[in-house]
């Protein structure tokens, strides 16, 4: 019995890419020997599921359009996919339901996929959480990694590649976080009000500025804005982006005034003084 060609059920996909994501996903799957699209393909599959379990709540259709427009102000490059039209259809299927920008989800997902712990505890921990509480919780997750895997003596190589393209692409970032809470310090009290917070990969809003704590190493990967990498957003969460905008363009705007005037006052010439004619001058 003739089976049919699986390239027949694969379409092409353009998404737009944060430029630095695809010059990593290229060395990182060059260097494992790997077919991109094909193990993109598996990968999102699995991923838009945990998309739908993680984020609870759909994005109103001005929180979307938030998304989309800061994921524009990220240097986006055009980039083609080759994946199965039950892939596509799934991630879009999801997205829809979410209200969430498609490239948003895939920009987030390939992030996550090449992210260094250097990057994630920027990106999950930032600054609201307790230092020693960052450490212990990647120690732990160190410390646990090989443990829950098969022991790689009695399988043949091409059986542990095939093994963990079956794995959840993100599994040791959901040990790390989905099973961790974490005590948050909220901002702005006089007593430190700590709040339980369960952390997801999809759920999680990355801080706007979070990457500004990466060290110089990481420069080709810093942007001042990764709101549009996030897969929900409240309106309040919106209305808060979007006064705290204002207001830096208020400040720069302020700033920018001050420079104009404090360096017309440095070239300013200054006027002579009218000298009176002395005797025996010609009036």
């Amino acid at each position: 019995m003739a089976t049919a060609d699986k390239t027949e059920n694969k379409t092409k996909v353009l998404v737009n890419v944060y430029e630095p994501l695809i010059a990593i996903m290229k060395h990182k799957f060059d260097a494992a020997c790997l077919k991109r699209d094909a193990y993109l393909d598996k990968a999102l599959r699995i991923e838009a599921v945990f998309l739908r379990s993680e984020v609870k709540e759909s994005n109103s259709d001005r929180s979307r359009n938030f998304i989309a427009e800061n994921l524009k102000e990220l240097k986006l490059k055009p980039l083609s996919l080759s994946l199965s039209t039950e892939t596509v259809e799934l991630v879009n299927e999801v997205c829809k339901e979410k209200n969430i920008p498609r490239d948003s989800f895939i920009n987030r997902f390939f992030l996550l996929l090449v992210a260094s712990e250097t990057i994630l505890k920027a990106l999950f921990l930032f600054h609201k959480v307790k230092i020693e509480d960052i450490e212990e919780a990647f120690l732990c997750a160190k410390e646990g990694w090989w443990l829950n895997r098969e022991r790689i003596e009695q399988i043949n190589i091409l059986d542990l590649f095939e093994s963990f393209s079956e794995k959840p692409p993100l599994l040791e970032i959901r040990e790390l976080l989905c099973e961790r809470e974490f005590d948050i310090v909220q901002d702005g009290c006089e007593t430190n009000i700590n709040e339980v917070k369960k952390v997801t990969t999809y759920n999680h809003k990355f801080e706007k500025n979070c990457f500004y704590i990466l060290p110089d190493d990481y420069s080709f990967i810093k942007t001042n804005n990764l709101l549009g990498l996030n897969m929900y957003m409240s309106d309040e969460d919106v209305d808060r982006e979007e006064v705290l905008g204002r207001n830096v363009t208020l400040a720069k705007t302020e700033l920018d005034r001050l420079l104009a005037f404090a360096k017309s006052e440095k070239t300013r010439k200054i006027p002579k003084k009218e000298i009176s004619p002395t005797k025996g001058e010609s009036q």
